[in-house]
């Protein structure tokens, strides 16, 4: 390098003007090259000679992406899981209900049990809520403390007093009822219609105080058999 090349970079632009150096070279802008370059933005290579910037690079972020997608997918396929793992068939669903209610029960002695049918929110009986209370008492009775009363049974003595089964939810009803069975506990049931399943209710009531015992649920998934039987029988 020569010495005027050197004094050039060195001193400033009025200095070398006054000493009749040439002026400095500006690029199409205007903008001489050492101020341009200035204001370009700085990368700081890492380790890795990979650009560190206050944004990540297209790279960067396309790697990241896959295992965000990755974990988005997973999380998706166990909250399904979990999903179907609660919602069962009617006969799963019951017994789930019927050993939940077993536990809430005396241990020793025999438990005479009314069951009702499992009526909706809107107090309608279908098809789907008498089997559900046949197939609940068909389970209760596999337990042999447990002797819960048929349903054609319960139909008769609420037929005398006038009476349905959500009927029985206040006292009165419950010992009227009760006093012809001589009866320990009530079982108020319902059902919730879900968009995918229906959920199962079942409320244990001490016939003497009245007295909630505990409570019993489950799910049913809604396939097609159970989404004919919910919507005949209706009354």
């Amino acid at each position: 390098m020569t010495l005027d090349a050197l004094e050039y970079i060195v001193a400033p632009p009025r200095t070398l003007a006054r000493r009749g150096a040439p002026p400095p070279f500006r690029t199409s802008s205007g903008i001489a090259p050492a101020k341009l370059a200035l204001e370009q933005p700085v990368h700081i290579r890492d380790r890795e000679s990979r650009p560190v910037s206050g944004l990540m690079d297209a790279d960067v972020r396309s790697t990241m992406r896959i295992p965000i997608i990755a974990a988005a997918i997973l999380i998706a396929a166990v909250l399904g899981a979990a999903a179907s793992a609660r919602a069962q068939d009617s006969i799963g669903a019951v017994g789930q209900l019927a050993d939940q209610i077993a536990r809430v029960l005396p241990a020793d002695g025999q438990v005479r049990i009314i069951v009702t049918d499992f009526d909706d929110n809107h107090g309608v009986t279908s098809d789907y809520s008498r089997y559900l209370a046949d197939l609940l008492i068909l389970q209760l009775g596999r337990t042999p403390r447990l002797l819960p009363i048929e349903r054609r049974h319960l139909r008769i003595v609420l037929g005398q007093f006038q009476l349905r089964g959500g009927d029985l939810a206040k006292r009165d009803n419950v010992r009227k009822g009760a006093s012809q069975f001589h009866a320990d506990v009530l079982l108020l049931d319902g059902l919730t219609e879900l968009d995918a399943q229906v959920a199962l209710d079942a409320k244990v009531i001490d016939v003497t105080s009245g007295d909630a015992l505990g409570f019993a649920s489950a799910g049913v998934a809604k396939d097609a058999r159970v989404q004919r039987m919910l919507e005949t029988g209706r009354q």
